[in-house]
């Protein structure tokens, strides 16, 4: 009985791998079961989430052709399927982090800064707590307030016990605990996390660059495109105008331009002529 089980659960994976696009496998390790359940939510009917042993996994992976990624299932590892392409599950999979306490012994994100402002901490030992760890802190209404602006762990540093304490006094979360997507299956391309894990900004910013830098190169060879050949023209008109006034040719366009020009320099010829 168990083994038919098995064997339905086998069959029943491969069918949701067959008719999916993509296959991305999820840590589980150290994942909060409140973010796996809001993931799931959040994606119902983009994504379907496989959490089976991973054995069956595995051999449901093997059996569908997508040996590529099959020994990557290890340990507390979970399989989801899409029809979204690569980045966009990536996307969403890691989308909406939760907010962690830190812990004595992890290194600051970034600079972990306490604002001021009133507490509803009483005094006692916090208030020695909070000093020790180099916050302006005071009593005030009865309750312990920050002056100032503090930071009490400089990015890269390990945050000590102390620090700790008092963060989870004032209900400070540092951290950020995004889910885990290893690596993406896509048809026969395999995207791994540190293609996938894009800062759009940073990306957008980058293309953006490197748009301008090829509009003006094409501008400087004068290589014709449908986006520059405005430029082009006109940069065209401007320099045939400039050579027709060097050269003293005349036309339409720059016959003041020309006429202008003879003036100024009949005008600088009749400053040098000494007068009768």
């Amino acid at each position: 009985m168990v083994q038919e089980s098995k064997k339905k659960d086998v069959e029943d994976i491969i069918s949701k791998i067959s008719n999916s696009q993509t296959v991305a496998i999820i840590d589980l390790h150290n994942l909060p079961a409140r973010q796996l359940h809001s993931a799931r939510k959040k994606m119902k009917g983009k994504a379907e989430f496989i959490l089976k042993k991973t054995s069956l996994i595995k051999r449901a992976l093997k059996r569908a052709g997508k040996n590529q990624i099959a020994d990557m299932v290890e340990g507390e590892k979970a399989i989801v399927t899409s029809n979204l392409d690569a980045f966009s599950l990536y996307k969403q999979l890691c989308s909406d982090p939760l907010k962690a306490a830190a812990k004595p012994g992890q290194i600051a994100p970034d600079d972990i800064i306490v604002p001021a402002g009133e507490t509803q901490i009483p005094p006692g030992p916090a208030l020695s707590e909070f000093k020790q760890v180099g916050l302006d802190a005071r009593i005030q209404a009865g309750k312990i307030a920050i002056a100032k602006d503090g930071v009490v762990a400089k990015k890269g540093v390990k945050i000590s016990p102390l620090v700790a304490g008092v963060l989870q006094k004032l209900g400070i979360k540092p951290f950020e605990l995004r889910m885990n997507v290893p690596v993406v299956l896509k048809g026969d391309l395999i995207y791994q996390k540190d293609v996938l894990d894009i800062n759009e900004d940073a990306f957008v910013a980058d293309m953006a660059f490197a748009a301008s830098r090829a509009f003006n190169l094409s501008i400087e060879i004068a290589y014709p495109t449908e986006e520059n050949i405005g430029r082009l023209l006109g940069k065209a008109q401007r320099h045939t105008k400039a050579l027709a006034i060097d050269a003293g040719i005349i036309f339409p366009e720059v016959l003041n331009d020309v006429l202008a020009k003879a003036m100024r320099e009949a005008s600088a010829i009749k400053s040098k002529i000494p007068e009768a």
